[in-house]
C-alpha cells in the first residue's frame, strides 16, 4: 500500500521507474485537477464546487468525486482510506491524503 500527501509537491516523471510510481503519478494527476480545465478532455479531474464550503461540508462533497474519478479513470488503484491531515478552520485548508493499493494484473 503506498500513501499519498497531497501536502507535498512532487515532480511528475515522463517515464515513470515502476508500475506503482505510475499509478500514483497518475492518481495525484487526477486528483490535482480541476474537472473542465482541460482543453478538449473537459470531462476529466475532480470538481471543485467544494471550495469556499466549510470544511466539514466540503470534506463530504469531495469524497464522491475523487472516488469515482479514480475508478474511471485510474482502474489500476485501489482507494484503501481517504483522510484529512491537519485540517483546521483558522486556515481553511484541507489537507487530503489518500492510502491506495496498487493492482498489479489490471
Amino acid at each position: 500500500m503506498y500513501i499519498l500527501d497531497f501536502e507535498e509537491e512532487k515532480d511528475y516523471s515522463l517515464i515513470p521507474a515502476t508500475l506503482a510510481e505510475e499509478v500514483l503519478q497518475n492518481v495525484r494527476f487526477i486528483v490535482k485537477t480541476r474537472k473542465g480545465s482541460v482543453p478538449l478532455f473537459r470531462d476529466f479531474g475532480v470538481d471543485w464546487n467544494f471550495l469556499d464550503r466549510p470544511i466539514a461540508e466540503a470534506r463530504l462533497m469531495a469524497i464522491p468525486d475523487i472516488i469515482s474519478e479514480i475508478q474511471t479513470r485510474e482502474p489500476r488503484a485501489e482507494i484503501v482510506d481517504i483522510s484529512y491531515k491537519g485540517t483546521n478552520a483558522e486556515d481553511g485548508k484541507i489537507k487530503l491524503k489518500l492510502t491506495i493499493r496498487v493492482k498489479e494484473n489490471q
